[in-house]
């Protein structure tokens, strides 16, 4: 049996409102389930009415007992909104009504109990309105005209459609219409944050009178990063987003049962790393220095997340859709992205080992777009950027030996073998018996 619960949270900014949908109707066999057709219906139709909502959210949880889907909106709620959750309400009493053996509704609010009356009332009056029967025949007038002189919604509600649209910010209508383009503004913005933030501290370093050969590179590093950040939680902001930083999806530690391969990856390095790269006679840079380093490629981590798979890589999945052409798609588009964005390295590196490193950085974006795809969780790819990036300059942040710009030209042809060791694993994720948890997540925010 299918259970669905609305309720709602008293809070000083306002009430918010949740609706949750649990559980197998049972009516008919899958893909005849006319029930969890018509509650899936209800709740998708949810999810793209608020979808132009910064405190709205939905999440998709595949449980034992069956999917699990949510949509919640934090206070405060526009009157319209809480006339979207009123109206699937009313939906899910007239399923309720209709199929009492497969679904179960129930209002656990302050006001459910009234709203409940209401909408029996409602459910009652329209079935009256066909005769007594359950099923409505030909002729006979339906309860679309009950519903509209009785249960009445706010006024903005009506109009739904348009005021959405004004209050759409040039940034939602551009990732809407040009989403490609989209994302190469949201890189060129990421790169350009860093490009002037770091002339901005030069200056300000310089007329300070600091010595930039004894200043620490890895918290200047860190100040980057973290601008490269904020700028791009601001664009999820902009554009409706931000709820996929507080996405649970399948969990963290979950999520790292996925990501397993570049979690062994990232063991051996460290392992090989610290048992035959380490330098001979020489000590250990101040732990100061290190945990700056480690910040430093934590935040690597987050701001790149934040804008090739929280930005670039959601929009191409809601624009070529979670069917396996396009979530194939949306991978291998954002990873040659993520793969174009090393090419700025060529102010500071050989051109051939830059030339590796964008190679090797495309077939990781792959990757590390399929896991968040498998997840729903960005703060997964997080972790494993940044674990990827420490291990890989482990010896240079540990001892000083070695910078990324060095580190870099030392690449060669055999970084080639690594496209094949990221995109056979992405293959392995996007295996088809898989997509269905893409599905679970994603789908409710797939407009295409």
């Amino acid at each position: 049996m299918m259970k669905v619960i609305y309720s709602e949270m008293d809070t000083p900014a306002g009430i918010g409102c949740r609706l949750e949908a649990a559980g197998h109707a049972g009516y008919a066999p899958a893909g005849q389930d006319i029930v969890c057709a018509g509650a899936s219906t209800v709740m998708q139709g949810l999810v793209y009415l608020l979808a132009g909502e910064e405190n709205a959210s939905s999440d998709a949880f595949d449980e034992p007992d069956g999917p699990r889907v949510a949509v919640s909106v934090d206070a405060p709620c526009d009157e319209w909104v809480k006339g979207a959750f009123e109206l699937a309400k009313s939906c899910f009493v007239l399923l309720a009504e209709r199929y009492p053996e497969n679904i179960r509704f129930a209002d656990v609010s302050r006001r459910g109990e009234q709203s409940m009356m209401d909408l029996q009332l409602f459910a009652a009056e329209a079935t009256a309105a066909c005769g007594g029967n359950r099923e409505p025949r030909l002729g006979q007038r339906s309860a679309a005209p009950f519903f509209a002189s009785h249960y009445r919604f706010p006024s903005k509600c009506v109009r739904i459609e348009s005021s959405t649209f004004r209050r759409r910010t040039m940034l939602k209508r551009l990732r809407s219409a040009h989403p490609i383009l989209f994302c190469i503004l949201a890189e060129v913005l990421l790169l350009g944050t860093l490009f002037v933030t770091d002339l901005v501290f030069s200056v300000v370093l310089l007329f300070a009178g600091v010595d930039f050969t004894t200043m620490d590179t890895y918290l200047y590093s860190t100040l980057q990063e973290l601008a490269g950040a904020a700028v791009m939680v601001l664009v999820l902001k902009k554009t409706g987003r931000a709820g996929i930083l507080f996405r649970r999806g399948s969990g963290f530690f979950n999520g790292l049962l996925v990501g397993m391969y570049p979690l062994v990856l990232i063991g051996y390095s460290f392992f090989a790393s610290l048992m035959f790269q380490r330098p001979e006679n020489t000590p250990l840079l101040p732990l100061g220095r290190i945990l700056t380093f480690l910040l430093s490629m934590m935040m690597v981590g987050v701001a790149e997340e934040f804008a090739f798979r929280g930005v670039i890589a959601q929009t191409l999945l809601e624009h070529y859709g979670t069917s396996r052409g396009g979530i194939w798609k949306a991978c291998i588009v954002s990873g040659l992205l993520f793969g174009a964005a090393h090419l700025t390295n060529i102010l500071g590196s050989a051109p051939f080992g830059v030339l590796m490193q964008c190679l090797f950085a495309a077939a990781l974006g792959t990757l590390f777009a399929a896991i968040y795809f498998r997840t729903g969780n960005i703060w997964v790819t997080v972790f494993l950027h940044g674990m990827m990036d420490i291990s890989s300059m482990l010896i240079g942040g540990l001892y000083g030996t070695t910078t990324l710009a060095e580190s870099v030209s030392g690449y060669d042809l055999s970084m080639l073998y690594s496209v094949a060791l990221y995109l056979i694993p992405m293959a392995f994720l996007l295996r088809k018996k898989k997509l269905p948890e893409v599905q679970l997540y994603w789908g409710g925010c797939v407009k295409k």
